[in-house]
């Protein structure tokens, strides 16, 4: 690699040689091999992010890639320009964002190139309309990791304590506050708490004979049921006796067939 050469960064080595071929020799492409930071593990409760201070997070080099960052300051050192050809998401931009802080690029030009193909005209097109970092993506990426490490290490150790769960994440989390809005909504719509339900086990027939049983014992002449596939049971077993006051189609906490009983 000769000083005259333009260093090319993308994520992925599989994707380097076929790169490199596209653009000719005029061009070293190397790989980050995804990631090369994340948050610390360090400071008030192993966050890596000051919460007090407007949740500002501090960046660690990961481990394994210590390496990789020396190669690629090795191949920065001997490169007249430095293109980031990152993934075109968030992600990636995050990625050229790190790459630019991390690296020794002193004052050599650096540039962003996007394609969302390996083909020889989305690269050449890619690298005859160079961009800049977007700063917007990088934040939105940061901001979502924040909330990752929030989430991921403050409620992940409740729901390991309460419920033996491995983690909680943006999505469970997320998909948790779905579940709660919406039990909310059935409760005072019904003017009952939704968790005041009953557990009826058994498969097939048999669960249509457990709730009608319940029902007769009961003499209970409206319910609600929260998983639609024992309606037909009921109906069938039944028949006039029974009146459903309403369905509701969906099982709370792996509750795969419950009945909840209403007072008039």
């Amino acid at each position: 690699m000769n000083m005259s050469s333009k260093l090319v960064i993308v994520e992925s080595p599989s994707k380097s040689k076929t790169i490199e071929q596209y653009l000719g020799s005029d061009y070293v492409v190397k790989s980050s091999k995804g990631h090369i930071r994340d948050l610390a593990i360090s400071g008030p409760g192993g966050l890596g992010i000051d919460v007090k201070n407007h949740f500002h997070p501090t960046y660690a080099i990961l481990p394994e890639k210590k390496q990789t960052i020396k190669e690629l300051n090795q191949a920065l050192k001997n490169a007249s320009e430095l293109y980031l050809a990152t993934d075109p998401d968030r992600e990636g931009e995050a990625i050229s964002w790190h790459l630019l802080d991390t690296l020794n690029v002193e004052d050599k030009p650096v540039k962003r190139v996007i394609f969302n193909e390996i083909t020889k005209d989305a690269i050449k097109e890619a690298f005859e309309h160079p961009k800049d970092i977007d700063q917007n993506l990088v934040e939105s990426q940061e901001t979502r990791r924040i909330l990752d490490r929030i989430i991921g290490f403050k409620l992940s150790k409740l729901l390991q304590n309460k419920i033996k769960s491995k983690s909680a994440g943006r999505v469970q989390s997320a998909a948790l506050k779905l579940i709660t809005d919406r039990e909310k909504e059935i409760s005072e719509a019904l003017g009952v708490d939704i968790h005041d339900t009953i557990d009826f086990t058994g498969g097939g027939r048999s669960r249509g004979e457990s709730i009608l049983r319940y029902v007769l014992d009961h003499e209970v002449e409206k319910y609600v049921v929260l998983d639609d596939s024992i309606e037909h049971y009921v109906y069938g077993l039944g028949g006039n006796f029974v009146q459903v006051n309403g369905l509701i189609g969906l099982s709370f906490y792996d509750v795969q067939l419950a009945l909840r009983i209403l007072e008039e």
